[in-house]
């Protein structure tokens, strides 16, 4: 068992893409948010208006120190903008300087209220988005047939709904921050062109400079996102083996060796994060170190081409100004990188294919005559050969059919295409003359229950449990069944009774207990077709049949499929159908449907 765990691999289904493009994320990521849109325009658009006016206030401000120490008049400044601003502000201010300096501040407190709405709608959008994702995810996991999903490995299905879906608001907070950004440097970038395009053109170079350099922190950031998603699915494996299979490894003695393991997993997760944030934190001074060259190098040129310095000194409190803009640029652009991945897994869950809508077909109304068998085949992996090899028979309505055989013969899997799990890969199932595909499915599943050796119990109470199988079912139908299955003193012993809280793993039942359960949970649904797996290899022979006296008793007139490997099931069945290698061999009282 050790050794198992230790060998174990990324699930299959993990990434594949070396380096997914965080462009092609970033697309993938508007198709999920049809509905918000027209929040993220607004959004972006808000921070535009807030850049814009926080490039005015830079302005204003070089007007207002000038003006203070009586350095700047009409007609001084060699910059067209600054004399159209200078004049435009003595024309409609009168020069005075209490009230530049009320412009300035009316127009910086502007800039802070719209990006304080900015930021709140992204926010928002973040928060509504990972909901959405998150439902996507979910309604994919419900909706996918049963064999795709059994394909999946569990701790991957796990993180991805409960991790990775946040990713998605995420990556919509650091698109909408990143786009914001790239307009806010765009917009002092056309203030430096208005001022002087020399400087303008400087600013360009050396921001297309920068970006290239960056590059290098972009592509490193998503090899890096790619190994630590890797090393997460890891670790929510070891999380799943150690929460449902802790009896067993305790049976084993297995506690330390699990242990180590998950320490393993989740200090590899730990280092693989540290590595991306270290490409992360590092963008940022490296950002300003750029932006420092850039800086110096417009000092430079101002200088060299004679430039006044109210211009100059504008350019330089734009380019220091655009620092900030710049930095969550490239921050936005990394953590985005790093974060696709992870949206490009989302992304492919989205492709999932889905089962059609259990609303459509016609309804059913009950089995009349017979269900038939003909010609079916399944395989639930080709490589292995065929589970099911032209099977053909017939259960006729009202009666026992009892399906016999060694273990792996497919008697599971026939009552696993009854209950429309899986498709017959070849011929077809119909009741009644009708394939069972044509009928609705809920309607077709409401006239079914099955109770089998392993039962799966779910989070909650088990009242919650019970009601699955018909939700709208009475405190006293509940006790009815209990008392059928003889559960209930059981239950009422327990502090809570039924609304006691068992989880998928159930410990505290004893297996007996918990076939009870399941037992009783068929029985509530009240069906026209009852399947019965091993559904009570874990009791001893006399509860066994005073519980299944009363089962045939309640259920009389109705049709009963029952599976076992104890020889005296045959005896109670009016029919019996043996399978061996996935091949009808025998029939005792019903005949295969190829000879009806």
């Amino acid at each position: 068992m050790a050794d198992s765990f230790a060998n174990s691999q990324p699930p299959v289904s993990a990434p594949r893409e070396d380096a997914p493009s965080p462009g092609r994320e970033a697309v993938a990521l508007l198709t999920i948010m049809p509905n918000r849109k027209l929040l993220m325009v607004a959004a972006i658009g808000l921070g535009i208006v807030a850049s814009a006016a926080e490039a005015l206030s830079i302005g204003l401000a070089v007007l207002l120190l000038f003006s203070v120490f009586g350095e700047l008049a009409p007609g001084q400044a060699s910059s067209g903008v600054l004399e159209m601003l200078n004049s435009s502000v003595l024309g409609f201010l009168g020069g005075g300087q209490v009230l530049i300096a009320a412009v300035f501040a009316a127009l910086f407190l502007i800039s802070a209220g719209f990006m304080y709405a900015n930021n709140l709608l992204i926010g928002v959008i973040s928060n509504r988005v990972a909901q959405q994702g998150r439902d996507m995810i979910h309604d994919r996991y419900i909706r996918m047939s049963y064999r795709d999903m059994q394909g999946l490995e569990p701790g991957e299905l796990i993180h991805i709904l409960s991790t990775e879906s946040w990713t998605l608001g995420e990556g919509v907070s650091c698109l909408i921050r990143a786009i914001v950004a790239g307009c806010a440097v765009a917009v002092f970038t056309c203030g430096l062109f208005l001022i002087s395009w020399p400087l303008g053109l400087i600013a360009v170079v050396g921001g297309a400079v920068a970006f290239a350099v960056l590059q290098l922190f972009s592509w490193s950031a998503r090899r890096r996102g790619r190994r630590t998603l890797e090393a997460n699915y890891t670790l929510s494996e070891r999380m799943l083996v150690s929460v449902t299979g802790m009896r067993t490894l305790r049976l084993f003695a297995q506690e330390d060796d699990l242990a180590h393991r998950f320490r393993d997993a989740s200090r590899l997760v730990s280092r693989r994060a540290i590595r991306e944030e270290v490409i992360k934190s590092g963008s940022g001074p490296l950002v300003q170190l750029l932006a420092l060259l850039v800086l110096v190098l417009l000092v430079a040129c101002a200088v060299a081409f004679g430039i006044d310095e109210a211009a100059a000194v504008t350019a330089v409190m734009l380019i220091f100004r655009a620092q900030p803009y710049l930095n969550e640029l490239e921050t936005n652009r990394v953590s985005l990188a790093g974060l696709a991945p992870a949206l490009a897994q989302v992304r492919r869950v989205r492709q999932w294919p889905v089962q059609p809508s259990p609303g459509r077909g016609e309804p059913f109304q009950g089995l009349r005559e017979a269900i038939r068998f003909e010609d079916v085949d399944f395989a639930h992996d080709a490589r292995l050969g065929s589970n099911l090899n032209g099977v053909s028979f017939e259960i006729r309505a009202g009666r026992t059919t009892a399906l016999s055989g060694p273990s792996g013969s497919g008697k599971t899997t026939i009552l696993n295409l009854l209950m429309r799990l899986y498709d017959p890969q070849s011929g077809r199932i119909t009741a009644d003359g009708t394939d069972i595909a044509c009928f609705d499915r809920k309607s077709w599943l409401e006239g079914i229950a099955i109770a089998g050796q392993d039962i799966e119990l779910l989070e909650g109470t088990l009242r919650q449990n019970l009601l699955v199988a018909r939700p709208t079912a009475t405190t006293d139908e509940i006790e009815q069944v209990c008392h059928d299955v003889e559960i209930f003193d059981m239950i009422a012993a327990l502090p809570e009774g039924l609304e006691t809280p068992v989880g998928a793993v159930a410990h505290r039942f004893s297996g007996g207990q918990r076939q009870r359960i399941g037992l009783a949970r068929a029985l509530l649904r009240d069906p026209d077709i009852m399947l019965l797996d091993e559904a009570t290899s874990a009791l001893e022979t006399a509860l066994e049949d005073r519980i299944r006296d009363r089962i045939f008793e309640r259920l009389k007139g109705r049709t009963i499929i029952l599976v076992s490997h104890r020889s005296g099931t045959a005896h109670m069945a009016d029919d019996v159908i043996r399978i061996e290698d996935g091949r009808v061999t025998e029939t005792r009282g019903g005949q295969p449907a190829d000879q009806a």
